[in-house]
């Protein structure tokens, strides 16, 4: 049954273009302020189609990481939203939220962020947005089982089952005209006001950003 599922997904990569984005990330509660500077490492190639399904072929970063209030220690985030990118060395300022935890796309974005932070940044990124419907698909045929896999079990995750709820391990950093990010809790978050605050500062963030360049 898994690998039936996989098959499809591959079918879907390979010849349906997306159209309108059905999925988007759902917030509930500001929390304060996060400064981040963003760079970004490692890029695949994707395509988008227009509405008479012609393809562009664009540039990605697929691998990204922030430097939170004024810290010297990198932090991981995951772009969210197809805006366009502006990386360090400039701060930028953006609102924190909290994830609303009663919505299945929230659920489903992270956990995929939650499963493949640590070990596959990458793919989890092209997941996400693929989720999300912010790419149509990917160049790259080496990684399409794999993003179809990653796809699958995540479809596949029994959300009624609490412990594979991780909405209270991601924040959303979003500011309007920028790219919105998700970054992940040093713990998770049963409160807003448990935060782990020291000052201004936020500790413990992790996830992914993205750049994208017109070819």
């Amino acid at each position: 049954m898994r690998k039936l599922g996989v098959a499809v997904l591959i079918s879907i990569f390979l010849l349906c273009p997306v159209v309108a984005s059905a999925n988007s990330i759902t917030t509930d509660q500001c929390i304060g302020k996060v400064t981040l500077i963003l760079s970004a490492d490692d890029f695949e190639e994707v395509i988008l189609y227009d509405s008479d399904e012609n393809p562009s072929y664009y540039t990605y970063a697929t691998d990204y990481e922030a430097f939170a209030n004024g810290s010297d220690t990198p932090v991981e985030i995951f772009c969210v939203e197809d805006e366009a990118a502006h990386l360090g060395p400039a701060e930028i300022v953006y609102s924190l939220y909290t994830l609303a935890s009663n919505d299945y796309t929230n659920k489903v974005v992270a956990w995929i962020a939650e499963k493949y932070w640590e070990s596959d940044k990458t793919l989890a990124q092209l997941a996400i947005w693929y989720y999300l419907e912010i790419i149509d698909s990917i160049s790259n045929m080496d990684l399409i089982t794999d993003l179809a896999s990653i796809l699958y079990a995540a479809e596949d995750v029994d959300f009624s089952d609490s412990s594979n709820d991780f909405t209270k391990n991601w924040l959303i950093a979003t500011k309007e005209g920028e790219q919105d990010y998700l970054i992940r809790a040093t713990a998770p978050v049963p409160e807003p006001a448990t935060m782990l605050l020291l000052g201004t500062g936020l500790v413990g963030l992790a996830g992914a950003s993205r750049k994208k360049f017109k070819k």
